[in-house]
């Protein structure tokens, strides 16, 4: 059942960023399927206190530099786009600097590849990221692709925090999914 909803979620986002034609009347879809215009939508930032630790990069677990090499450590849900995240916590003052802190990645958060080759990945269930203060993790996410064409991503290929995308057919397939199980295929 899992698998089944897994592809069916792939399916999914594919069927909505294919139209390209749609891409010139919507520029909600900017970045996705053969666009390389840059993906818009709402900023997103970390909470107060935390950063990457360095740049975010693509990963595999053939390749485990820098990230935890742990299959059971990823969060998301896909994984054509793997990418490790630095980050850090160092509390600010007024904050209690004992207590660890949540991340949330929404759904719709956008991460872009720094190369045209390569996928760009889309959050599609929001993830939750605990971290204590004074650590630094690297946690391994899989997110869905958002380009046709492109390669997945892969160690050494470079990317950035994007937006939210707004997209009215993306949120409504994210309403969908938000109390729907989803996981990585083994």
């Amino acid at each position: 059942m899992a698998k089944r909803l897994f592809c069916a979620l792939g399916m999914a986002v594919v069927c909505l960023a294919v139209p390209t034609l749609a891409a010139a009347s919507d520029p909600t879809l900017a970045g996705f399927s053969h666009s390389n215009a840059m993906p818009i939508g709402d900023k997103w930032e970390l909470p107060a206190g935390v950063s990457f630790a360095r740049q975010i990069m693509g990963h595999t677990m053939f390749f485990e530099e820098n990230c935890d090499p742990d299959p059971e450590k990823v969060v998301g849900s896909g994984d054509a786009v793997m990418l490790c995240l630095p980050l850090t916590y160092r509390p600010e003052p007024g904050m209690n600097p004992s207590l660890p802190i949540f991340i949330v990645l929404p759904a719709g958060l956008i991460f872009t590849s720094e190369d045209e080759n390569f996928q760009h990945g889309i959050v599609v269930k929001s993830v939750t990221i605990q971290i204590r203060p004074g650590q630094t993790i690297h946690v391994p996410v899989g997110l869905m692709c958002m380009n046709a064409g492109r390669s997945t991503s892969a160690p050494g290929v470079a990317y950035r925090l994007g937006p939210v995308t707004r997209n009215p057919g993306f949120q409504r397939l994210f309403a969908l999914l938000e109390n729907k199980r989803t996981r990585r295929p083994s």
